[in-house]
């Protein structure tokens, strides 16, 4: 709040193991206004009955603010506005990495998380059948978790295709395999290219590294 205006600090003497030390906190007028703003616009999005008490969340979505403030800012025309999501019908190319071993995998963007996470599994040669989720930042911040159907949480891998997530190139998607052991890929978007009608399936490109045992040594053992 110091950094955007909205509060005045003033730090202290440095102390040992006393973290960060502030003197004094002093309102300013930025603050003022910008906190009646969006209490002015919270209520009009979200009115609460007048016997409620009021609590309230600035965690607005980033489309709701940006009617309201744009008035008050016309240079952010263009820097307030998120491009409505389309459908990109290409071929994604990533590098999926699980501790030190990689592959390069093709993947049609029409097919669903779920088949995304199949073709992550099998490139790896683990067993399927567990849980998982998929995590996603994207340019300003957001962050979307589109979990395993059985977990029951809104949005679930099979509701969203490749596609729709408005990935870019160099871009990361966070998967968590098996959510007990909690297996970390990094997915890491390398190429995009035109969609192709003979290739229906992921496609693994390339190999390296030798995956680790997903139940441990002595279950390979046993098997």
């Amino acid at each position: 709040m110091h950094l955007f205006g909205f509060l005045d600090l003033t730090p202290g003497e440095p102390e040992p193991a006393r973290g960060w030390r502030i003197t004094t906190v002093k309102r300013c007028p930025w603050e003022d206004a910008m906190i009646g703003l969006l209490s002015e616009i919270y209520d009009e999005i979200e009115p609460q009955p007048e016997d409620e008490e009021i609590s309230l969340d600035f965690r607005i979505a980033f489309e709701k603010l940006k009617p309201y403030l744009q008035q008050y800012f016309p240079e952010w025309e263009q820097t307030l506005v998120i491009a409505n999501g389309e459908f990109n019908e290409a071929i994604y190319t990533f590098k999926v990495a699980l501790l030190d071993a990689w592959r390069r995998i093709a993947i049609p963007s029409n097919l669903n998380l779920d088949q995304v996470a199949a073709a992550v599994v099998e490139a790896f040669d683990f067993d399927f059948e567990h849980l998982y989720r998929f995590i996603y930042k994207d340019h300003i911040g957001r962050i979307f978790e589109f979990t395993h159907p059985f977990v029951d949480i809104p949005p679930n891998t099979g509701d969203f295709r490749l596609g729709e997530l408005p990935l870019e190139v160099g871009n990361h998607l966070q998967f968590t395999f098996d959510l007990l052991d909690e297996w970390e890929f990094d997915l890491q978007l390398e190429k995009i290219e035109p969609a192709s009608a003979k290739m229906k399936k992921p496609k693994i490109l390339e190999y390296h590294g030798k995956p680790p045992a997903q139940y441990g040594e002595e279950r390979e053992d046993e098997d």
